[in-house]
């Protein structure tokens, strides 16, 4: 079992965030693996005060007690100087920066990424543990997206494309967990989706027992690799069809056919576009 926490949108809260990080591990929950983070680490601002509280981490005095994985920077003008050296990189002692958007294995997790500073057309995987697109729609309701829904057209094109068991978004500064949803493919339905979208990490620890406003979530995963496919396959009583189909640009429409007809053709769609998530 691989122990992960997912932390929304820091925004330069990075003591905050360490100090949570650090009481989590030591907590009847922990130990954790890793922590990734949704959203920009530092405020999307420079000049917000943020440097003093990353000077320490960057120069390796106060390393996170869990290593974090992040994709967007945020404003911090010494963070930013470092990324530009590599794509991917270990930035300090237990800090990583993933890229703007693409596929990784941290450890024994598989996981694709999406800043709001990438643009893919595509991409092609058969399945992965975790989606962390920063990016989600607003209206992502049991029946499906309402055809009015504000969000990024290349998130849900990511979301059919590799079939997360989870898939994470922070863009709304609120906590939202919706039903599982089907995946479907060529051999027919497959593993099922949670999307879980979470709030900022300031007001949500400002009123922790606000539900609305939770910022971090706990996962113990077992690699898809080490699955059993009839473990894989199983669904609770509340599992829908997959909401992103429902989307006339990949190809569900308003018409019928079925929800694994529908789904195949969203497969095709993200297969037809493949490799377009790039690490940059």
């Amino acid at each position: 079992m691989v122990k992960v926490l997912v932390a929304g949108d820091v925004k330069g809260s990075v003591a905050q965030l360490l100090a949570k990080v650090a009481q989590y591990n030591k907590s009847r929950a922990g130990p954790f693996d890793m922590v990734f983070a949704v959203g920009p680490l530092t405020s999307p601002d420079s000049g917000c005060g943020d440097e003093a509280a990353l000077s320490p981490v960057l120069a390796g005095e106060t390393p996170p007690a869990v290593p974090v994985y992040f994709f967007e920077a945020g404003g911090s003008e010494s963070l930013s100087a470092k990324l530009e050296e590599h794509p991917f990189q270990q930035v300090a002692s237990n800090l990583f920066y993933l890229g703007r958007g693409g596929i990784k294995t941290v450890g024994k997790l598989t996981v694709a990424f999406l800043s709001t500073s990438h643009k893919p057309d595509g991409v092609e995987a058969k399945g992965m543990e975790v989606d962390l697109p920063e990016r989600c729609f607003q209206e992502l309701s049991a029946g499906g997206v309402a055809p009015a829904a504000v969000g990024s057209e290349a998130v849900a094109k990511l979301a059919v494309a590799v079939k997360p068991r989870y898939h994470f978004a922070a863009s709304e500064g609120a906590f939202f967990q919706r039903p599982p949803y089907r995946n479907y493919g060529s051999s027919g339905c497959m593993h099922t989706t949670r999307f879980i979208s979470l709030g900022e990490l300031a007001a949500g620890s400002a009123a922790p027992k606000d539900k609305t406003k939770k910022w971090v979530h706990a996962l113990n995963l077992e690699p898809i690799a080490f699955m059993k496919k009839e473990d894989l396959s199983k669904r609770s009583a509340d599992t829908t069809d997959c909401p992103y189909v429902a989307r006339k640009a990949l190809g569900g429409g308003g018409g019928g056919g079925g929800g694994r007809a529908r789904g195949q053709r969203a497969e095709v769609e993200g297969k037809r576009i493949k490799h377009a998530v790039k690490t940059s």
